[in-house]
């Protein structure tokens, strides 16, 4: 394989990547998951929570740097803390499951 070949099929892995973390909230109730922009390095991904008769709140900005996988460390405490909001003011469990199945598909 050769160097352009090599980055062709990087570039499909990203792109698929990008595309499922986009879609990773099609069954959600409670969180919605956005890119603005997918072609961006590293790439921000916010996530909202869906408020009842107003607007999604956006809770938190990350970014995915394809190269550098360290970009995670300040997700971790996004999850713990949107966890503990949850639980303190006595969230659906069924929230509380779908903040963790997003966790799950980052990874964390």
């Amino acid at each position: 394989m050769n160097i352009k070949e090599t980055s062709e099929t990087i570039q499909k892995q990203i792109d698929d990547l990008q595309w499922a973390i986009q879609e990773m909230d099609s069954d959600f109730k409670f969180y919605r998951v956005l890119i603005p922009d997918m072609s961006e390095n590293p790439m921000a991904i916010q996530l909202f929570r869906h408020e009842k008769s107003k607007d999604d709140q956006l809770l938190h900005t990350f970014k995915i740097d394809f190269l550098d996988l360290f970009y995670y460390k300040n997700l971790i405490d996004f999850f713990n803390n949107e966890k503990s909001i949850l639980l303190s003011s006595n969230a659906a469990s069924e929230q509380i499951k779908e903040l963790d199945l997003l966790r799950l598909n980052f990874g964390i």
